[in-house]
């Protein structure tokens, strides 16, 4: 098995390798594994139903099955700008699983650990990826995975970022910011729209480019700051009910800041390659 995301196991086992039979009444929970490479172990099982007083006669071969992840999709391909060794998509994340069309896109707004994305401004009233119109202000949001202060959780499955890219962590935005390109007052502008500009070193590299995509209200959806704020998720949170994320305008940049979760904030990944 070979999955950063949980997933139910199945145990099966045959006499012949053609017929397989689902074990019942395994000695461990497969629910909600996670693996990388071969465990080893013994399960027992027991099928009351197979041979005299439910005793199972002769040889028998068995395997594990799981169903399909985001781990077996193969990476989307997209534009990216590498700096100090870690490759940023050079759009926004769209509705879940694509880019947005351009650098200059806003993208779609997240509330942290859902993986259903709200429409960009100027679609009013609110729509999000699937169907839904009413914004969910419960904190933390439902799925959100478990706090813990010495080893929290992180937003690492089912997020709305392509197969092959992820949210990048808190560190790798605080690495980020050193490679701003100064301003000496109010937003970098890319065909007109605000945002800030990052630089890879290279000249041989094109600029990094965050719009100032603003966010939604955690308290009802509402669009809020457009052109004038660039806030964005990182996958790790800081409390039961906050995570922390990128922000920035006009006069400053947050290195790492906390918000609550039921904010709609933007997306930008990185790939995990």
């Amino acid at each position: 098995m070979n999955s950063k995301c949980p997933v139910n196991l199945t145990l099966q086992y045959s006499h012949d390798c053609e017929t397989w039979t689902e074990a019942v009444e395994v000695n461990r929970d497969l629910t909600n594994q996670t693996g990388d490479g071969t465990l080893e172990e013994t399960i027992v099982w027991n099928n009351a139903d197979e041979g005299e007083n439910g005793v199972i006669f002769g040889k028998f071969y068995f395997k594990v099955t799981y169903p399909e992840s985001d781990d077996s999709q193969e990476p989307v391909e997209h534009d990216y700008v590498e700096i100090n060794g870690l490759k940023w998509a050079t759009c926004n994340v769209a509705e879940p699983g694509t880019f947005a069309a351009s650098p200059t896109d806003t993208g779609w707004y997240y509330q942290w650990s859902v993986n259903v994305g709200w429409k960009p401004y100027p679609n009013t009233p609110l729509l999000n990826s699937d169907g839904g119109t009413t914004w969910n202000s419960t904190t933390p949001p439902p799925g959100s995975p478990p706090y813990n202060p010495i080893n929290p959780s992180l937003w690492v499955c089912d997020h709305p970022c392509p197969a092959g890219w992820r949210l990048p962590t808190d560190a790798e935005y605080v690495t980020l910011v050193d490679y701003a390109v100064p301003v000496s007052n109010g937003l970098d502008r890319l065909n007109g729209i605000n945002g800030r500009f990052f630089a890879s070193g290279d000249p041989c590299q094109p600029l990094l480019f965050l719009p100032a995509a603003g966010s939604r209200s955690g308290i009802d959806g509402l669009l809020d700051v457009v052109g004038t704020y660039g806030r964005y998720w990182s996958s790790t949170q800081t409390s039961t009910t906050t995570a922390s994320y990128l922000t920035f305008y006009s006069t400053d940049m947050d290195l790492v800041f906390s918000t609550y979760k039921t904010n709609g904030l933007t997306v930008r990944c990185v790939s995990e390659n």
